[in-house]
């Protein structure tokens, strides 16, 4: 009797001890997070009307859904809502469904690191992730199916970095990406598809506050939107590479900034010209630009300014003709037309 109580004392101690090693706090129902921490959903719950989630009110935590679903039923409560003032916050392997928003963060005065990775968001009202004020959103391995995708701000200052990888956002009644007032964007082998309402797949601006740094659009595929990738504001210049565009409502590509380089896309068979181009010192090198235009006056690529450069690009079958616009861009040979 003495050899198993001592057993059992023993195993105790380890049990606790394995605990507090881990240090996995469990969530079972609607919660409010106030420390530090790892976070453990151990079942499926849905909030109560007129809640939140999971509110977390503290850096440095993590929210592990643990392969659950959090149903938010209330259309103005979100399923993740970060209050402001919090940083360095990971949701990962989960469902989070319903609300006005998966992962919610908008601040004017303190920015926030937040990542997300393999997490499915399903049925919101508004956005899939929505954000104002990051200093870095990083999503990863995720499925969105929500009226919008992933939008916000940077930081007022414009500092903010956000980065979006291996990542599905389908049917949006809105943008599947918008990012904006951003330093830099890296988006890289995403799927989107299916946008509405008159939304591009992709748009990304930079800030008028502060210098952008390179950004990268490269892998994706986007098809059924309205614009295929919208590049617009200042200070944004982007590496668009390796990108399947097709069978998009409008453009392809619509630059309106300067420096952009645009290379090996497959940019095909969507509604208007493939590729308009309204900054300076653009580069368009090596890409598929075929088969563009249902009607009017379409062009492989559009120039709205004097000074880009095309070189190397496969240029048949577009409606009007491979090129149009204004005279004086510098065709740098190889093209095929």
């Amino acid at each position: 009797m003495k050899r198993f109580l001592g057993a059992a004392l023993l195993l105790g101690a380890c049990a606790t001890t394995l605990y507090a090693d881990e240090g996995r706090i469990p969530i079972y129902q609607q919660t409010t997070i106030s420390q530090p921490g790892y976070y453990l959903v151990t079942r499926d719950f849905t909030a109560p009307a007129g809640s939140h989630g999971i509110v977390v009110q503290a850096s440095n935590v993590v929210v592990d859904l643990n392969g659950h679903t959090v149903t938010t039923t209330d259309a103005f409560r979100n399923g993740v809502e970060i209050s402001d003032g919090s940083s360095n916050i990971t949701i990962r392997n989960g469902r989070l469904t319903g609300g006005l928003a998966g992962v919610h963060y908008y601040s004017f005065t303190t920015p926030s690191r937040i990542f997300v990775d393999s997490v499915d968001i399903t049925n919101t009202s508004a956005d899939g992730i929505s954000f104002q004020g990051v200093l870095l959103l990083d999503v990863r391995n995720s499925n969105l199916h929500a009226t919008h995708g992933i939008v916000g701000f940077g930081t007022a200052g414009g500092e903010g970095v956000v980065r979006i990888v291996n990542t599905t956002i389908k049917q949006t009644d809105g943008p599947a990406i918008w990012a904006t007032v951003m330093k830099t964007v890296e988006l890289r082998n995403n799927v989107i598809s299916e946008t509405t309402s008159g939304w591009a797949g992709i748009v990304v601006s930079g800030s008028t506050a502060y210098a952008s740094l390179p950004s990268v659009i490269e892998g994706n595929t986007v098809t059924l939107c309205n614009r295929g990738i919208d590049v617009q504001g200042t200070n944004m210049t982007v590496l668009i590479k390796n990108n399947v565009i097709i069978n998009n409502r409008e453009v392809g590509i619509a630059l309106a900034t300067d420096d952009n380089t645009v290379v090996g896309n497959n940019i095909s068979r969507n509604a208007s010209h493939g590729v308009t181009i309204q900054g300076n010192r653009n580069l368009i090198d090596a890409n598929q630009i075929d088969a563009n235009g249902v009607a009017g006056t379409v062009y492989g690529i559009y120039f709205q300014n004097n000074n880009a450069i095309y070189r190397n690009n496969i240029l048949r079958g577009n409606r009007t003709a491979a090129t149009g616009g204004t005279n004086g861009n510098t065709n740098g040979g190889g093209n095929i037309s």
